[in-house]
């Protein structure tokens, strides 16, 4: 998660390892992160026009200090994966509809944050796209 330079890569790991397996799916429980629903919001704004999320969902896992969950916009799919232990987060950001890229966002929270307004301070510390021809999410 740190250091994979092809985020797409981390991506499919979540997805065809961790997604498909029952037994992991069901050591999570829906939470509440107005913190990291907001770090997600931020990513998305660096590619799409502000838009309220229609639906949001997170999914904490404490036992592997690991958040998952989704945002759904008009047209778009924002998906983010974050590690307390680490303070890492992937974003992926792809549309409703196959054919246009997919951005992906590494982040982190800084210190102290304890409002979801004071991620002015924030930092997007990679991103990659993954082009049309590519296999989609």
């Amino acid at each position: 998660m740190q250091d994979e330079r092809d985020l797409s890569r981390i991506v499919d790991y979540f997805d065809e390892r961790l997604v498909t397996s029952d037994g992991f799916m069901n050591m999570g429980s829906p939470a509440s992160n107005d913190i990291l629903k907001s770090m997600t919001l931020l990513a998305v704004k660096v590619v799409l026009r502000p838009e309220e999320p229609k639906e949001s969902t997170f999914i904490h896992l404490p036992e592997f200090a690991l958040w998952h969950g989704m945002l759904l916009f008009s047209a778009h799919l924002a998906r983010t994966v974050y590690f307390d232990d680490i303070n890492r987060g992937l974003c992926t950001l792809c549309p409703l509809t196959h054919g246009t890229m997919t951005h992906h966002f590494r982040f982190s929270i800084p210190e102290g944050i304890t409002e979801p307004f004071d991620l002015s301070q924030a930092e997007l510390l990679s991103m990659s796209r993954r082009a049309p021809s590519a296999k989609p999410n």
